[in-house]
């Protein structure tokens, strides 16, 4: 016996396949791989976006630009950036030395980008940079720190 199938009976088909299999991977996925959910609290952690050049020759520029994440659903209020730069690494302003920051709103982001100058009398290394951030959240203060890695390769 012949059963007559159109194309849009195809394609209704396809399109209930292609849920089904899209809802039992929903279901199934662990939350924390979709969303990072840390409540009614703020929760910021620093990334770097950028850090070039890498490595980078004694008497020359570098950029490094920084997102602080607001992880959390919560307000951060107070906020403050502090950068450290090991010596022989300077920062061009210093005025950006502590970056102060009224609030981030939940699940909000700030990205700040910072020029920073090797000493041209700078020896081949390794060196660091500290940043720090301190906010508050519910009444609590909280704090994050990163340490970023620099490589000076070259000849004073």
């Amino acid at each position: 016996m012949y059963i007559r199938t159109t194309i849009r009976q195809i394609i209704r088909q396809g399109t209930l396949a292609l849920m089904a299999i899209m809802a039992i991977v929903i279901a199934t996925s662990p939350a924390s791989c979709i969303i990072h959910h840390s409540g009614d609290n703020a929760d910021l952690r620093i990334t770097v976006n950028e850090l070039s050049p890498q490595p980078v020759e004694p008497g020359r520029d570098l950029v490094l630009a920084v997102t602080i994440n607001n992880l959390g659903g919560g307000v951060a209020s107070g906020i403050m950036l502090t950068i450290m730069p090991d010596s022989p690494i300077t920062l061009k302003n210093e005025n950006d030395r502590i970056m102060r920051f009224d609030t981030i709103i939940g699940y909000g982001a700030r990205v700040e980008t910072y020029l920073l100058h090797i000493d041209p009398a700078a020896v081949t290394g390794n060196y660091e940079i500290e940043l720090g951030t301190t906010w508050t959240t519910d009444g609590a203060h909280r704090e994050q720190n990163l340490t970023v890695p620099v490589v000076v390769r070259g000849t004073p």
